[in-house]
């Protein structure tokens, strides 16, 4: 859709939102889904290894999997990313016999199944009037989208 202003008005800080693309801060989050709800989103800092995510795994995904699936048959997929291949996550995934880890194959051209998830978090969080203007700021409306 387009929004019609008069040449006095285009840039008149009154009609602007400002955003920003470089230098705005930085949020790398982790999440969840299953079936059609959204499972815990989790803000991360600093550089995401095989550590930080083999504790992610044991600290939310183990506990998540045995309140939803107490028979222990549940199915677990990450991508490619090498902290999700490493040795130590692997060797986690063995210890937790009720999850069974699908493996992403290696160059897969298929879309990942969690996509649709970020483009309706990007959706949800682009909406928010006024928009996020920190990182804590942004944070917060993370956790707010999540459960």
């Amino acid at each position: 859709s387009y929004i019609r202003r008069t040449s006095k008005e285009a840039y008149d800080p009154v009609f602007l939102i400002p955003t920003f693309k470089h230098g705005g801060g930085l949020v790398m989050i982790w999440a969840a889904i299953y079936r059609f709800s959204i499972g815990p989103i989790i803000t991360l800092s600093g550089k995401v290894n095989a550590d930080v995510y083999k504790g992610i795994l044991e600290d939310h995904v183990n506990s998540m999997v045995q309140t939803l699936f107490p028979s222990g048959n549940a199915f677990f997929q990450d991508d490619n990313f090498p902290a999700h291949a490493a040795k130590c996550v692997n060797e986690s995934f063995e210890e937790h016999e009720e999850i069974q880890h699908l493996p992403w194959p290696a160059q897969s051209q298929d879309s990942n199944i969690i996509e649709p998830l970020w483009n309706e978090l990007e959706k949800r969080l682009r909406a928010k009037f006024p928009p996020p203007s920190s990182v804590e700021d942004l944070q917060t409306d993370l956790h707010e989208e999540g459960y």
